[in-house]
């Protein structure tokens, strides 16, 4: 490969990041953008916050998608809520992350903190379920979710399936 033709395709990926980035945030409405930008200092975890592996990982098995946002019908409405991984950067070089929700009301959107900031190595990672039956490997627990759910999950070590069940969120542990 000749080296112009290396720098175009470093360019190309440069450049898809940076959009990646960007279209992170595009993903949530007006109304969510601002509650998201309220979190100072705080940013949506993209694809190229994750080590390589894990973006070897995440790309082929969730094409296209933000790992710092699932959407989805989580509450049973009609409308969408949001699962936003969000990380700050440490001078330690650690990192520091936390996982809210934003639930629809109204015009605007309720926000809860439901993984307070936590120091973390690299960031997990979050993305949506469809309603069905699922078992975790905490106590062999098996539930049927009729909602949309998501996954906080460190790729390849760690994962938490949250649902909402009665109005009230719950959690299971799907991987370990």
């Amino acid at each position: 490969m000749n080296i112009s033709k290396l720098l175009w395709f470093l360019f190309l990926i440069c450049l898809r990041n940076v959009c990646y980035a960007e279209d992170c945030v595009s993903l949530v409405p007006g109304a969510a953008q601002k509650v998201i930008s309220d979190f100072h200092d705080w940013r949506v975890v993209k694809l190229t916050d994750l080590p390589l592996d894990d973006q070897k990982l995440w790309e082929p098995s969730h094409d296209g998608r933000c790992p710092g946002i699932a959407a989805g019908k989580f509450t049973g409405g009609e409308k969408l809520s949001y699962a936003v991984a969000l990380i700050r950067d440490q001078p330690s070089g650690r990192i520091l992350e936390q996982l809210i929700i934003l639930a629809p009301e109204g015009d605007s959107f309720r926000r809860a903190v439901l993984i307070k900031p936590t120091n973390v190595v690299s960031p997990f990672v979050v993305w949506k379920v469809p309603p069905g039956k699922y078992k975790g490997v905490d106590q062999g627990k098996t539930v049927q979710i009729v909602h949309d759910s998501f996954v906080y999950e460190k790729l390849e070590a760690y994962a938490t399936q949250y649902y909402y069940d009665g109005g009230r969120l719950h959690s299971i542990v799907t991987a370990n």
